[in-house]
């Protein structure tokens, strides 16, 4: 299992593409790729790389953290922006779940949590989250 500082890098790059989905939920399939920053209960700060798509508000993905670890994402995003989901191994086994929703300042805000407990926050501006297919 990933220790937390990895999980929360990859929660971090869930909330990048959650952003980016708000932005461009549609019928159609969007490529994404983006930073986010998370903060973990400890005061530990990072970012993480999410590169992944969003279709029909389906949203899948890897987080790729430092040391070269990397995670699965995957999630649902609504016509709101809100966004929830789950991060997990290669094998398939669930580390965390993250939730997030935009603010008035159009930024995607949300939590992690890994064993049903809270670890940490994690944010992206949704502005400069979408690629182009």
């Amino acid at each position: 299992m990933q220790d937390w500082r990895s999980i929360l890098r990859s929660l971090a790059l869930a909330a990048s593409v959650v952003g980016t989905v708000s932005l461009a939920h549609a019928e159609c399939r969007t490529l994404l790729a983006t930073k986010a920053t998370w903060v973990d209960t400890t005061g530990a700060t990072g970012t993480v790389l999410f590169q992944g798509t969003v279709e029909e508000g389906a949203l899948s993905g890897r987080a790729y953290f430092g040391g070269g670890s990397e995670l699965t994402v995957g999630g649902t995003v609504s016509t709101s922006g809100a966004v929830a989901g789950t991060l997990s191994e290669a094998n398939g086994g669930q580390v965390a779940t993250f939730a997030a929703q935009l603010n008035a300042q159009q930024e995607l805000v949300g939590s992690l949590q890994v064993d049903g407990q809270f670890a940490g926050t994690w944010g992206a501006p949704a502005d400069d989250l979408p690629t182009t297919p």
